[in-house]
Order: structure tokens, then C-alpha cells, then sequence
């Protein structure tokens, strides 16, 4: 991927987060923040058999307001982590801005983390 910097272009190298959680036998924690592309990277994990591995996730979730579809997609990535044997709290860490709301969601194994 490149991307522009001070007016020239900075080439970083990306990597599946998929990729990264297979290489280890146990994974503590993972943080995502990635301003809307949150899905795509819970689906790949889904898809590849990973979401279970790691025990704890923190990931800001970006709630478009009045949405359904949204508000489908935050309702999916709930199920799919409670049905992968999580427990979850939810949170808004900001006052809706610009028609978006976002909300700060942990999700984590029971045995597997202290409070």
C-alpha cells in the first residue's frame, strides 16, 4: 500500500491480521481500530477458524447513525463473537459525530482474562 506523506509517498507493507494470529500458539490480546473497516477483518478471522484464538479483544466500532444495515453488521460481529464463547461490554466513547457513533466493545473469555 502506499500512501501520501508530506507531499511524497510512503510505501508500507500490509499483512493479514489472520496471518499474524496463526503464527502463535496463544494470543492475549488483540486491539483494532482501523475507522470502518472493522468487518472485514472479523470476517477473515471467521473465516479462517481464528476469531476463538486470541482471549481478549478491544475493538472501536465505527456505528453509522440510522442505519440498518449498521446496525445489522454491529448485532452480527455481537453474535458471532457470543456464539465463539466471548462475553462482551459495550460502550460510546464519543458523542455521535458527523452521522457516526463510536462505540468501544470488549470482548473477552471467560476463564481466560482478569477484570
Amino acid at each position: 500500500m502506499k500512501n501520501v506523506v508530506g507531499g511524497g509517498y510512503y510505501e508500507v507493507k500490509q499483512r493479514k491480521l489472520s496471518d499474524f494470529v496463526r503464527q502463535y500458539n496463544e494470543i492475549d490480546l488483540v486491539k483494532i481500530d482501523i475507522e470502518g473497516a472493522e468487518s472485514s477483518v472479523l470476517k477473515d478471522l471467521i473465516d479462517s477458524k481464528l476469531l476463538g484464538k486470541p482471549n481478549l479483544y478491544i475493538i472501536e466500532h465505527h456505528l453509522k447513525i440510522n442505519d440498518f444495515e449498521s446496525q445489522k453488521n454491529l448485532a452480527a460481529i455481537i453474535k458471532e463473537f457470543s456464539e465463539s464463547g466471548f462475553v462482551f461490554s459495550l460502550k460510546s466513547v464519543e458523542i455521535a459525530h458527523e452521522g457516526f457513533q463510536d462505540i468501544l466493545l470488549v470482548f473477552k473469555k471467560p476463564n481466560k482474562c482478569h477484570n
